[in-house]
């Protein structure tokens, strides 16, 4: 370029614009957000809502649970657990180059209240793998989580 204040311009233009995968990241954490808004409003139907049909959750301890009736089968008995919440929030980010496969991972809290009428909480760090539908949305094709000890234990 001859013109310096085009080459400015052009360069100025280049890094104010957010570059595609930094979309999609973002993208991916508000698609993780939303998943945890729709469970902790609907329980399990949010839960498997943004899980992929052929999703892959490998529970703490467990065998492998596979496809999006399994995981809501396996996981309605936790839902239905007196006073039981889960909340999330990702930390983290990554899509692959191709735009169509990525993960988040964060950290969870759950509460319950168990059989003695006692509140009883878990915490945690979860990893989970989103894929891009034919759609244009993001499901859960894996999902793995882990307690972790609360502070002080």
């Amino acid at each position: 370029m001859k013109n310096p204040l085009l080459l400015a311009m052009f360069v100025a233009l280049m890094f104010s614009m957010p570059s595609n995968a930094q979309d999609l990241r973002a993208t991916l954490m508000d698609v993780d957000r939303a998943f945890d808004k729709a469970t902790a409003a609907k329980g399990i139907e949010g839960w498997v809502e943004f899980a992929a049909d052929d999703a892959v959750f490998m529970p703490e301890g467990l065998d492998f649970v596979r496809g999006k009736e399994a995981v809501r089968k396996f996981y309605t008995p936790m839902f239905a657990r007196k006073g039981f919440t889960l909340r999330w929030e990702p930390i983290e980010a990554v899509v692959a180059a191709s735009g169509d496969l990525g993960y988040t991972l964060g950290r969870w809290k759950s509460t319950a209240i168990n059989p003695e009428g006692k509140t009883v909480t878990g915490q945690g760090k979860y990893l989970t793998i989103w894929k891009k539908q034919k759609d244009g949305s993001w499901k859960a094709a894996v999902d793995v989580g882990n307690t972790t000890p609360a502070a002080g234990q």
